[in-house]
């Protein structure tokens, strides 16, 4: 890259040109500040860079000087300290663009590369994106990420087998943590978690994932979920995923999620949670903006039901809830579930699933009368223990549930005759999908273990 600077009585400005193959990126603007960053692509990089070689010599005629390396003005990897105003705008709505470059601006006036990276990612996101526009920004990325990280965290940047991260306007968007064989030697996923929220890469992280914690079978959350909470409120953080793992890394059963209560409070403009693994403990759950809720498990202590029953969700529009059996921890009944059945504290909750349990039967008599049915849009009580009994009923109360456009019975026990009369009830809104032998004795959820 080359830089010239012009400077006068009445000011003090800067040009720069990167040259990268058949493209080049010029930014120019007000000395200290960002400026502004536009780019060009030529059928050739010979004709690329002769193009370039025109415009410096353009600059020169007209009084720019070419400024040496050292004399640069010296990027920092991070600013000195935050700015509250300026960043509110952009936690209240992550999407602001113009909020953004605004803060960019000020990145740009600390001497931190950040600035130009987000006014780059705001061109792109506005439309205007383009081969040298995309290069510099994975330049940007490249030199300074490991800086922004921290050294520690900086070591496993490239390591996505325990870390991923994702950039967007100059800052972590998105993070998955996790333990693998690969990386034996990495950092713990709560370290990880604690150092990531040290760093000020951090900043407007928008969504967290935190995947399987040991690799010797003893699948605990406490420690990262310690790190998130003890960090102080997260403004910024928008999804958060509490047991990101696949079977094959471990069962979900065999994990021990432990009481999440404590995100609430320090979490404020959380909109989506999923709770995925055992011994789910959910605490008092307020929260003005989460929008969707998915709790997944092999078992779901009634203590856990309980609370979802007496939730204060004014935002939630979605619930999705596993049951799962008493084999694996599970106690809920519909008795638990009261609260949920009667639409308490759900005021705007459209798609409700209670599924995976191994009193399924139970469950759909009691939304065969239950008002939170009046409110929705969808529901779905698949991969529990639904017979033909249970079917039977919804259809004996198929006024109900006529103005949902979706119900989902999948890899449920409903027997031939009654899968006929769902159909004849509620036509193409039963899925249906594949259904287990119900002439089996022996019946099971779909996740247990």
């Amino acid at each position: 890259m080359q830089r010239f600077e012009f400077k006068d009585g009445k000011s003090h400005k800067f040009w720069e040109i990167h040259v990268e193959g058949d493209s080049f990126t010029v930014r120019f603007g007000k000395h200290g500040t960002d400026g502004q960053t536009s780019s060009k692509t030529y059928p050739t990089a010979d004709k690329a860079q002769l193009e370039a070689e025109k415009l410096i010599k353009s600059k020169t005629k007209k009084g720019y000087v070419e400024v040496a390396a050292a004399d640069r003005p010296a990027p920092t990897a991070q600013p000195t300290g935050g700015n509250p105003e300026l960043e509110a705008p952009i936690h209240a709505n992550p999407n602001d663009l113009e909020a953004w470059q605004v803060y960019g601006d000020w990145l740009g006036e600390q001497g931190d590369p950040r600035g130009e990276l987000v006014n780059i990612d705001c061109a792109i996101l506005g439309g205007k994106s383009d081969a040298a526009l995309t290069a510099r920004r994975d330049a940007l990325i490249a030199e300074h990420a490991a800086s922004w990280l921290g050294k520690d965290l900086g070591k496993v940047l490239h390591n996505d087998e325990v870390f991923e991260i994702e950039w967007k306007l100059g800052f972590a968007y998105a993070v998955r943590v996790r333990k693998s064989w690969d990386a034996e030697d990495a950092p713990s996923p709560g370290q990880m978690i604690r150092l990531l929220l040290k760093s000020d890469a951090s900043r407007f992280l928008h969504e967290l994932s935190i995947g399987v914690t040991d690799l010797e079978g003893d699948v605990q959350f406490q420690d990262e979920l310690n790190a998130l909470t003890k960090s102080g409120k997260l403004p910024s953080l928008r999804r958060l995923v509490i047991g990101d793992f696949t079977y094959e890394e471990c069962e979900i059963s065999w994990s021990n999620i432990g009481d999440v209560g404590r995100i609430w409070p320090v979490l404020p403009n959380l909109e989506y949670v999923k709770v995925h693994g055992g011994s789910i403990g959910l605490g008092d759950i307020a929260h003005e903006k989460l929008t969707q809720l998915v709790v997944e498990t092999g078992g779901l202590p009634g203590q856990a039901a309980r609370q979802l029953s007496e939730a204060r969700l004014p935002s939630l529009t979605s619930l999705e809830v596993w049951l799962g059996t008493e084999n694996y921890g599970g106690s809920s009944s519909v008795k638990d579930l009261a609260g949920v059945l009667e639409g308490k504290g759900l005021p705007k909750l459209k798609h409700l699933g209670l599924q995976d349990a191994d009193f399924q039967d139970d469950i759909v008599r009691a939304l065969c009368t239950a008002p939170i049915v009046k409110q929705l849009e969808t529901l779905d009580i698949s991969m529990g223990i639904l017979t033909s009994e249970g079917a039977n009923a919804m259809v004996e109360h198929q006024d109900h549930f006529a103005h949902l456009t979706s119900i989902n019975v999948d890899r449920s026990w409903i027997g031939d005759a009654a899968q006929e009369a769902l159909r004849a009830a509620f036509g193409d809104k039963i899925q249906i999908g594949s259904q287990n032998d119900d002439a089996d004795d022996y019946r099971y959820v779909a996740v247990g273990e």
